[in-house]
Formats: C-alpha cells, sequence, structure tokens
C-alpha cells in the first residue's frame, strides 16, 4: 500500500541529496503478493506520487529515514524532491520476478519443476580449437603409437583412424553443451561433480595395463557409460555420447592419458 512505501522513497530522495547513493535508472518496488490497486495507480502518476511524498513527509519521512536524526522536508533537501523525476519509481509482478528467476541457475535448487530441454551440441569446426589442443594430442599420440609412425595433424591419419577421430571431437563437444547447460540453469559447481563421479567410475580401467594407447582409450571410453551414475541433477539431460567426452574433458586437464610408460 502506499503508506508501506513513503520512508523508502523519503530514503531513495535523502541519500541521493547528500550523495551517499546515485540516482538510479530504475527504482522498483517487489512484494510476495505484489502492489495494491491505490498504489498501482498512484505509482503511474509520477507527478501525484511526488505530491504526496511531499504532503507526507513530516509524518512519514521526517522522523523514519535515520534514527535519532530528524530530516525535515526543508532547504535544499526540499528543491531535490520536487526536482526528482519520479517516473523512474514502479514495481515488479512477483509472476514476473519468477520467470526472470527461472533463467537464473538457482531456480530448479529453489522451485523445482525439473530442467528445461537442452540445445543441441554445437558441431566441432573444421579446424582444431586452442581449447581442444591437450585432448587431441593426446589423441594423435595414441593413433600414431597404433600406426607406427608420428602423426602432427589429421591428414597423418589412417582412414578408421580419422573416422574415430571425428566421433571423438563430436563426444568432445557434446560434453562442453551440457557444461554450458549446466552453468546456466544449475548452481555452480553441478557439473565437476559429473565429471568426478564420472572420473571415479573409469580411473580404475585406465590406469589398468593395456597392449597400446588406443586400446586404453576405447576401454576407457566404454566403460565410461557403465558406471551407475545417480546423483547427479544433469543425469536426466545426459546422453552416452556426454560420457564419452567428458573422458577426453578430463585428458584436456590432464587427469587422464592414453600413451604411457607401461604400453
Amino acid at each position: 500500500a502506499p503508506s508501506d512505501i513513503w520512508v523508502e522513497l523519503g530514503k531513495l530522495c535523502h541519500y541521493t541529496h547528500t550523495g551517499s547513493i546515485s540516482i538510479p535508472r530504475r527504482y522498483r518496488f517487489v512484494a510476495p503478493r505484489g502492489v495494491g490497486t491505490k498504489l498501482n495507480r498512484l505509482l503511474r502518476q509520477p507527478d501525484e506520487l511526488k505530491r504526496q511524498l511531499i504532503e507526507v513527509w513530516p509524518a512519514k519521512c521526517e522522523h523514519g529515514i535515520s534514527d535519532g536524526v530528524a530530516i525535515p522536508l526543508v532547504g535544499a533537501l526540499r528543491a531535490h524532491v520536487e526536482a526528482f523525476d519520479f517516473s523512474i519509481v514502479g514495481h515488479v509482478p512477483p509472476l514476473q520476478v519468477i520467470e526472470q528467476h527461472s533463467r537464473s541457475p538457482h531456480h530448479l535448487v529453489r522451485f523445482g519443476g525439473g530442467l528445461p530441454p537442452r540445445p543441441d551440441a554445437e558441431t566441432p569446426p573444421p579446424a582444431i580449437a586452442d581449447a581442444e589442443s591437450r585432448y587431441v594430442r593426446k589423441l594423435f599420440d595414441a593413433y600414431a603409437e597404433n600406426q607406427g609412425r608420428p602423426v602432427g595433424d589429421v591428414s597423418g591419419l589412417v582412414d578408421r583412424h580419422a573416422a574415430h577421430f571425428r566421433r571423438q571431437r563430436q563426444a568432445f563437444y557434446c560434453a562442453e553443451s551440457l557444461r554450458a547447460f549446466s552453468r546456466d540453469t544449475l548452481p555452480e559447481g553441478a557439473f565437476e561433480r559429473l565429471q568426478n563421479q564420472v572420473y571415479t567410475g573409469v580411473i580404475e580401467t585406465h590406469e589398468a595395463p593395456h597392449p597400446n594407447g588406443l586400446a586404453r582409450l576405447r576401454e576407457t571410453v566404454r566403460h565410461a557409460t557403465t558406471p551407475q551414475l545417480t546423483s547427479s541433477p544433469l543425469l536426466g539431460r545426459t546422453e552416452p555420447i556426454d560420457l564419452h567426452g567428458i573422458c577426453h574433458q578430463l585428458a584436456n586437464e590432464d587427469r587422464m592419458t592414453w600413451v604411457g610408460d607401461d604400453e
């Protein structure tokens, strides 16, 4: 109601007058059940809002702005209030607040309702990005060991390895899209916890003896889809290819590698 806002408007005018705060571009009231009809109508009439604030200042604002200090509406402060642009004052309806909040990563935790649909993953570009350099280099090392000759870039791959490489890049980009989806819809750390669960599920396979690096890679990636992951809020939006891609994210972060001293 109007009686709830006078002292807040008094603070706005007083502290912008003293320079403690700057005049905001917009000033909005938010209440759990919204604003009443009378206040809603008043907020649409900036001049009338100003007139009534000046009228009620002695009763509502003079002794309510600062404890133990009277702030009468006189002199320069009155001139400031009279010149103040009250068209910046308005309100935000509760449904609009909830709609805005639904686009934040905290909405699901607070209100439930399930994750929104996940956008399609980006198609890997022809050129290898700098952000891919570590896991791609490790893939090339595994292919080189299997082919028996160095691999400097994609042109050095035999056909079966080139096809395999394309699938691994697509998996990496799917996992990166899942990371972005998590960042936009869930609190910080949700994706990293899923990564750690995948790491825990595959590390024994990764560290077991293998005839070569490509065999280690294949077995680790294959095993990524077999652990029972049950505690991540992302599971309803996670595909097997994402779990394959997480293995390459872990390689990209130097938590795993394919060619080691034991081959």
